[in-house]
């Protein structure tokens, strides 16, 4: 069974290009749906949560303290990278540097924790902003991943600075947004 999983995860792809094509027409279509389609505002209501209930003197104690969950698996991935990366031989990647955009992922989960926390002790667009932020970059960091693993290591790596700081630049643009009065109904 070992080597069945070893085997496929050290399998490559002959050809990247029809899978690049493929993803690239797929991603062109969808910038330019999100460009045609008018802007979908954020709901005034949205910041109203189920849990209104305060406990050790933390308000919507269940939303803020759900997020310790992002900790835990966040850190146990970031452990996890960590063993595979000092090991010599690992059959998780080929070339170490593989494992970066996953280092981004879960570094970017792990924030997850303090800005959702952040967010859910006092909910509004400004303290949103710190929520949303780690999840597009681990969001590009994802998708970087995926890029690496399914299309081709080196486009992988390339894209994922690209990745994250459009991921980064969109939450802060939304924000902009937020603050001119453009998103909100």
């Amino acid at each position: 069974m070992l080597w069945l999983h070893t085997r496929i995860l050290n399998t490559k792809i002959p050809n990247p290009s029809p899978r690049l094509g493929w993803v690239s027409v797929v991603s062109l279509l969808v910038v330019i749906v999100a460009v045609l389609l008018p802007p979908l505002p954020q709901p005034a209501e949205y910041h109203q949560f189920a849990d209104q209930r305060s406990f050790f003197g933390i308000s919507r104690f269940n939303d803020v303290m759900s997020n310790l969950a992002f900790l835990s698996s966040g850190a146990a991935g970031l452990v996890f990278l960590w063993q595979v990366c000092r090991t010599p031989a690992s059959i998780q990647f080929q070339h170490r540097r593989e494992s970066l955009p996953y280092w981004v992922l879960f570094l970017s989960v792990v924030l997850v924790t303090f800005g959702s926390i952040y967010y859910h002790w006092t909910p509004d667009t400004d303290h949103l902003l710190w929520d949303r932020l780690p999840i597009a970059t681990g969001i590009g960091a994802l998708l970087a991943a995926t890029i690496t693993e399914r299309i081709d290591p080196k486009l992988g790596l390339r894209s994922l600075p690209l990745l994250v700081v459009l991921g980064i630049f969109s939450v802060l643009y939304w924000h902009w947004s937020e603050r001119q009065g453009t998103g909100t109904i």
